[in-house]
């Protein structure tokens, strides 16, 4: 037995991949804040894969080891959305980075997932260093499963993406450091 043949005996990972510019916006808005920052994004499944079409950085408060969404912002973005003609139902993505830290999932990341109780949400942690985590979960019954991630290119930003996502991290984030009043 060659270990070609081993290897098309094993089962195969569902797999996430992401659009470039999903991917681009993801590695930009991780790398270009200094601190912990977060999002939606938009899921296409392919078979049993799924691609990331597009990623969304929401009002939030942030710090170096958490961050929250604000509910009004999700909550607008979804309205938005349909009255863009867009299916809300594809919003299936919730990312977030580490920042300078590892990228594992927290007791924290654990409780926000198991908050969405949808029809199968994608989770993605990633950090500075481009390390990248995914997984899936079900809620009915429970199940985690852990997505094998195909990720992009390198990204070297031209001076208007960073710019532009500089822009969106001062519009949408409010930095509240670890110690102060506690809002996570």
């Amino acid at each position: 037995m060659t270990a070609d043949s081993v290897e098309s005996e094993l089962p195969r990972e569902p797999h996430l991949s992401f659009t470039e510019s999903a991917w681009r916006r993801l590695r930009l808005y991780t790398t270009r804040c200094p601190y912990e920052i977060g999002g939606l994004g938009t899921v296409a499944q392919a078979g049993e894969d799924f691609v990331v079409e597009e990623v969304f950085v929401l009002d939030q408060d942030v710090n170096d080891i958490a961050t929250r969404l604000e509910p009004e912002s999700v909550h607008g973005l979804l309205l938005s959305i349909v009255a863009d003609g867009g299916d809300p139902s594809a919003m299936r993505l919730w990312w977030h980075s580490h920042a300078r830290e590892s990228v594992f999932w927290s007791g924290e990341d654990e409780e926000t997932i198991d908050r969405f109780q949808n029809d199968g949400m994608l989770s993605v942690v990633t950090n500075h260093r481009g390390q990248v985590l995914a997984r899936i979960d079900v809620y009915r019954p429970r199940g985690t499963t852990w997505l094998w991630v195909d990720e992009g290119e390198d990204v070297v930003p031209t001076e208007q993406e960073e710019q532009t996502i500089d822009d969106d991290i001062r519009a949408k984030t409010r930095h509240r450091p670890r110690g102060s009043a506690r809002i996570f």
